[in-house]
């Protein structure tokens, strides 16, 4: 079976039938993980687990008790409120308050089954960020199915991390526009990145803080790399310092019309708060509180991590753009995730961190490998079974999170 679809789907034919099959097989394959996730999201409803559809997530009060009072003010009203009271997420809360005006659902209901709209959307944008980024778009298909059973879903589905997980969504479209832009030095597909960055420090100001303090680490990267020919990279740079600086600004505004201090970015008063090489002595302990008593311990997913630290080592070796994006992420997150105490900053990092991506990276490197020690013949049949075990362990976690979800709330 597997070779008549191999002969039907990669023969060298410009026929229009085939050709039609070739794009209706993908969008097939795509359609997979994001069917996946959505059944991810739905099965701690299942009557058999939760037959008293009681609301599943740490923050799900919280975000029905926000949805609720804006309820009994008018449109207006409701979105001052949102800014003055919630500066950090007013844009999630926002988008919240549209859906609940717009369906005429109760708060609760909104809050309640968001999840099975963010999580099919987040497949949908780290396929496209692999997708439009050309240098990892060859694992675009394994990054989305990754994604099903990355903690971009189920911690943040345990958590409830709403503004969060909107934010996730925003940064891959994010990036994913920019390397689109640079592909293809595109002013129009700059500008959309350029909106998709500032809607970040709407939709969840501790993402973006994060965010800017990547792209300036992937700045001094690319200057330092290229220092004897910066001519090569004036496009980009000249981007990239425009765009850091914008969403500077546009902080620096928000702060000022709220009343607040110019310089009162959310990330960098938490990093003042937590970060000190006196962690260092409390490590190891943060650490292991961090994987096996936070978030319920679903940060305990071994393959998924092993996966990571191998796209890591793959990743740091090369020197293409995204990869020295990658490299980016994973020196600004070592540095504050070692030297941060508590376990506050070390799951916001694993939560944020483009684990999909790295993952992908690594089992692409694996099957590489593979390439290179098996005869051909056999090649295809081993990589297939890697590729399906993996997929395979890495559901059972995924619905192994979602059953427990459903019991412990």
């Amino acid at each position: 079976i597997l070779t008549r679809l191999r002969k039907l789907f990669t023969q060298k034919n410009n026929h229009p039938k085939t050709v039609y099959r070739k794009k209706g097989f993908t969008l097939l394959l795509i359609a997979c993980p994001i069917i996946l996730s959505f059944l991810v999201a739905l099965y701690p409803f299942a009557p058999e687990l939760n037959g008293n559809m009681n609301p599943i997530g740490v923050d799900a009060p919280h975000y029905e008790e926000w949805l609720t009072t804006s309820a009994n003010e008018d449109f207006f009203s409701a979105i001052t409120g949102f800014f003055s009271e919630h500066p950090d997420r007013p844009l999630s809360l926002f988008f919240m308050y549209i859906v609940k005006c717009a369906s005429g659902l109760p708060a609760s209901t909104v809050v309640q089954f968001s999840p099975l709209v963010l999580a099919p959307a987040l497949v949908c944008a780290v396929y496209f960020f692999m997708h439009e980024t050309k240098a990892l778009s060859h694992a675009s298909l394994l990054a989305a199915f990754l994604a099903v059973f990355s903690f971009h879903i189920t911690v943040v589905m345990y958590g409830f991390l709403l503004s969060n997980w909107m934010a996730l969504i925003e940064l891959y479209l994010f990036m994913g526009f920019y390397f689109s832009a640079m592909n293809k030095k595109s002013y129009f597909r700059m500008a959309i990145a350029l909106l998709f960055s500032i809607s970040l420090l709407f939709t969840h100001s501790w993402t973006w803080g994060m965010t800017i303090g990547v792209l300036v680490a992937y700045l001094l990267l690319t200057v330092i790399q290229h220092r004897k020919n910066l001519t090569a990279i004036r496009f980009e740079t000249r981007f990239l310092i425009t765009l850091i600086l914008v969403n500077v600004l546009v902080c620096v505004t928000r702060n000022y019309v709220l009343g607040m201090s110019a310089g009162n970015f959310e990330t960098v008063r938490l990093a003042q708060n937590t970060v000190s090489v006196r962690a260092l002595e409390s490590f190891g302990h943060d650490l292991l509180y961090t994987l096996f008593h936070t978030m319920y311990g679903l940060f305990v997913n071994p393959i998924a991590l092993l996966l990571a630290v191998l796209g890591s080592f793959i990743i740091v070796s090369d020197d293409t753009p995204v990869k020295r994006y990658l490299t980016a992420w994973l020196l600004g997150s070592c540095i504050f995730f070692v030297l941060g105490s508590g376990w506050v900053i070390k799951s916001r990092i694993l939560v944020n961190l483009p684990l999909p991506v790295l993952e992908a990276v690594g089992l692409v490197g694996i099957i590489n490998v593979v390439k290179k020690i098996f005869e051909p013949d056999k090649t295809a049949l081993i990589n297939l079974l890697t590729i399906s075990l993996i997929l395979l362990v890495g559901l059972n976690y995924a619905f192994r999170c979602a059953f427990e979800m459903a019991l412990y709330f």
